[in-house]
């Protein structure tokens, strides 16, 4: 699941999004809309925090899942 679908579902905003990752909710909001590639580090937080439903390859390697993807 793209990360900007699972904020979608569970209804919850970048900032809060950000915070529970310690960024900025720029770089959040960069991240979800895939301007800038995020970090090994954030990538394995995110998929801790969404319990697996964003993995972290799918963040480091988007173009291998981009067929896959919904658009919201």
């Amino acid at each position: 699941m793209i990360l900007r679908e699972y904020l979608f579902r569970k209804n919850m905003t970048r900032k809060s999004f950000a915070e529970m990752l310690h960024i900025t909710e720029h770089y959040a909001g960069r991240i979800v809309n895939q301007k800038v590639d995020c970090s090994k580090k954030i990538a394995l937080k995110i998929e801790e925090l969404t319990n697996g439903l964003v993995t972290a390859e799918e963040m480091l390697l988007p173009e291998k899942y981009i067929d896959k993807r919904l658009t919201i």
